[in-house]
């Protein structure tokens, strides 16, 4: 447009005591950094849904889009959900509003969502169910967050002070390993990808049952099965162990196993959840044979209900999907100490979303520095002289436990397996290391 001439609706407001055009409804910009949703109620796909914006670096790149599809309020005692965004791996309540803060008198109704929530709604062009999507709430034991430029001290002072909608301060320190009480009721939980690939596949599974019979874990939580390891396997492993579920049907390529003690784990009832496109979408035909589904057993064991699972997941934005499915399965069943482990396919820096409630094993035993908890490295475990140098973090185990706790935690298969040679490369029992967690009751 020429240097000059305005549009009707500017050389309409220029005009002193003109008139402007009515504001779309509920179009109040965030107090993250302004903007107004520039659509009616009538073109916003999700009624009812009015959202509360904070203040955080990462609403200024947000609030645009947000506002063009969702009713964004600037008073938090109106909004039906809240974000609470991420930061480092850490949500960030210190930008939440005292007036939504947990601890204080939040309005009633409001639900603390993730940014990955409006995100997902509008990418996907529907409301999207909240529950993988609800910010855990912290826990008394937290450390307040803190805001950027302060102190843990200054938190400190905060959270002690009277009126503070933060609970005082404790800092976290994870609780000592306690070897004793694994023999007052303890258990034991084996997580292994065991590598699809059928060569020395006799030997390789015997290696494993050699070092099953070593550890003696209540649980064996297996993923890349085939049927020729299941036939070396099985005998090797019946007269100590049940398998909750048969092997699938030959046409298969491998799938997942999970087992049990006979001796320590009772009142057993199989469940199994197959992933959507396993069963009528074409997305399944690039897994090559790979079965999905989430393979879980609620059982007895040490005196308490437990609900344990195991997954293998897809690679990439797919994998993250089942992620997202796996969650909202997980987390709405009723057993109080829950466990999932597998192979999540998982290289993101640090850990995925988690639940309320639900903590990383691995993180408060053995922390993530550098290096740590890596259960795909090639510089240790090594099959046929693969050319990668690829190192991840493949593999997680979770847990929401009320009557237990972890004690220990620490890869296995980190060996050759002794004699065995493939050309001039050694062989292990499989390209992925294991993860082996041991848990006592709490006291």
């Amino acid at each position: 447009m020429a240097a000059g001439k305005r549009r009707p609706q500017e050389a309409a407001e220029a005009q002193p005591g003109a008139k402007r055009p009515p504001a779309a409804p509920g179009g109040g910009g965030g107090s993250g950094g302004g903007g107004s949703a520039n659509c009616t109620s009538q073109e916003r796909p999700f009624p009812g849904v009015r959202l509360f914006v904070p203040s955080h670096p990462h609403s200024r790149a947000k609030l645009k889009a947000w506002a063009e599809r969702l009713e964004i309020r600037t008073d938090p005692r109106d909004c039906t959900h809240c974000v609470v965004f991420e930061q480092q791996g850490r949500l960030r309540w210190d930008s939440v509003p005292d007036k939504l803060r947990p601890g204080g008198a939040p309005a009633p109704g409001v639900r603390f969502v993730t940014e990955k929530w409006p995100s997902g709604c509008i990418g996907k062009g529907q409301l999207l169910r909240e529950g993988p999507f609800l910010a855990p709430l912290p826990p008394a034991t937290d450390v307040p967050a803190v805001a950027a430029g302060g102190s843990v001290a200054a938190a400190a002072a905060t959270a002690a002070a009277p009126g503070s909608s933060w609970p005082p301060l404790r800092r976290h320190s994870p609780e000592p390993p306690d070897d004793d009480g694994l023999a007052e009721g303890g258990s034991s939980v084996l997580s292994w990808n065991i590598w699809y690939d059928e060569d020395f596949s006799k030997e390789r599974m015997e290696a494993l049952a050699s070092l099953v019979e070593k550890q003696q874990p209540t649980f064996l939580l297996f993923q890349e099965v085939t049927h020729l390891h299941w036939g070396h396997l099985e005998p090797l492993l019946a007269p100590q162990y049940h398998a909750a579920f048969a092997p699938p049907a030959r046409g298969c390529r491998c799938f997942t196993m999970l087992l049990c003690r006979r001796d320590s784990v009772h009142n057993m009832r199989a469940q199994q959840f197959i992933f959507e496109w396993e069963l009528n979408d074409s997305r399944a035909q690039q897994d090559e044979g790979f079965k999905r589904d989430i393979k879980s057993l609620s059982c007895e064991v040490g005196g308490s209900r437990l609900f344990v699972s195991t997954v293998h997941l897809m690679k990439g934005p797919l994998g993250k999907d089942q992620l997202s499915r796996m969650w909202e399965v997980l987390s709405g069943h009723p057993e109080v100490n829950n466990l999932v482990a597998g192979d999540l396919n998982w290289t993101d820096p640090g850990n995925p979303w988690l639940p309320a409630g639900w903590s990383d094993v691995w993180d408060p035993l053995k922390g993530l520095g550098e290096g740590e908890g890596l259960t795909f490295d090639s510089r240790v475990c090594n099959p046929k002289g693969k050319s990668t140098c690829r190192q991840a973090r493949l593999d997680r185990m979770f847990a929401r436990l009320a009557d237990w706790r972890p004690c220990s935690i620490e890869l296995v298969g980190q060996q050759p397996i002794p004699g065995l040679m493939w050309g001039q490369h050694r062989v292990w029992v499989s390209d992925h290391l294991g993860l082996l967690a041991r848990f006592v009751r709490r006291r």
